[in-house]
């Protein structure tokens, strides 16, 4: 995943995040099988890098289905570039459990949030032409 850098007025420089996620045989062999059908997000051991620079190493994240998260932190801290890494299937997540990442650069007007939310989804757009 190519992100802009903010760091510079002048030309446009690209840094790319990267995700690495040790393999569990247990998840591998449960995807593989389609048995999974929990809507819980488990991603364990997993790193994220922005560049040179590590984020998170050796982190575990779980998600239970219908609970509200909020993640808090610095500027930098990583917070966007894991929910990307999540929405591009950079981290494992289960194939079932759909993720839409919107960016936090919508524009303020009367739009309600879902419609936001459901005028980026570019892949059920695509379906419904």
């Amino acid at each position: 995943t190519l992100f802009r850098s903010q760091k510079t007025a002048g030309p446009l420089i690209l840094e790319e995040a990267s995700a690495s996620q040790a393999a569990s045989k247990k998840e591998n062999r449960l995807e593989t099988s389609g048995k999974n059908k929990s809507y819980d997000v488990r991603i364990e051991n997993f790193d994220i890098s922005f560049g040179e620079r590590v984020l998170l190493t050796g982190a575990d994240m779980n998600l239970a289905a219908g609970r509200r998260y909020g993640l808090v932190g610095r500027n930098g801290l990583g917070k966007t570039t894991l929910l990307k890494m999540m929405a591009n299937r950079s981290l494992r997540v289960p194939s079932h459990i759909s993720i839409l990442h919107v960016e936090q650069e919508v524009a303020g007007d009367d739009t309600p949030a879902l419609q936001s939310v459901l005028e980026c989804d570019t892949v059920r757009d695509r379906k419904s032409v």
